[in-house]
């Protein structure tokens, strides 16, 4: 919104307002082969004998709003420019629920890697796909709120005028900013669990094509 009552003087009102929400699932598969003993090493390659491995499923919403409002005014005379604005503005974050569950391997096994190609692999074989070697090992359930509010002030002066023969100005002004941000966060974890629950009670069919990496040899499993 902006008014001019004459061609010198001018007064603004400037809003912003978004909301965003983001639903959000991601599935890890994570080996972590460096451990036991290394065999058969080379420039490239190399084999150990108690790799680990973990599968993780997040499932979390995250709800954003922005609100901004600023007042402000311009006043120019001759070949000068007085300006002011006062701002306020509130941010939201809620993340109402940010689950995650973890199965981990109850046995180690072996793995080898092979840095030779540009994407490099590491091999964890048959038990590293077999959900039913993973345990469920816990459950994390977080929330969190974030509130942000905002204060600005702001004034400016500017002189327009020639430095010899080049055209030029030259601008002086303050401002001020004030931000209040709070952060409210619970969470529960669970674990302590027994081996009967493994990951194939829970195992479904993804979409084709939906977990491929970059490149075709890398397996995710279950």
């Amino acid at each position: 919104l902006e008014f001019r009552p004459n061609d010198d003087l001018k007064f603004y009102w400037r809003n912003l307002w978004n909301e965003f929400r983001d639903t959000e699932e991601r599935q890890q598969a994570i080996i972590d082969y460096r451990n036991g003993d290394l065999l058969d090493q080379t420039a490239t390659s190399g084999t150990f004998t108690e790799a680990e491995g973990e599968r993780l499923v997040k499932y979390r919403r995250e709800d954003q709003s922005i609100f901004n409002s600023t007042l402000g005014a311009e006043y120019q005379f001759g070949s000068s420019t007085l300006s002011g604005s006062i701002g306020v503005g509130q941010a939201d974050q809620d993340t109402p629920f940010d689950n995650e569950w973890s199965f981990t391997s109850s046995d180690p096994f072996v793995a080898t890697y092979d840095t030779s190609r540009f994407f490099w692999r590491v091999d964890g074989g048959a038990p590293f796909v077999d959900a039913t070697a993973y345990e469920f090992n816990e459950l994390v359930r977080a929330r969190q709120d974030v509130e942000e509010d905002l204060l600005q002030a702001q004034v400016d002066f500017n002189h327009e005028m020639d430095f010899g023969a080049y055209p030029g100005y030259w601008k002086v002004g303050a401002k001020f900013t004030g931000r209040d941000k709070d952060s409210d966060a619970e969470g529960d974890v669970y674990d302590g669990f027994d081996g009967d629950f493994t990951l194939d009670s829970v195992e479904r069919s993804a979409p084709r094509n939906f977990l491929r990496s970059v490149a075709s040899y890398y397996t995710f499993g279950p």
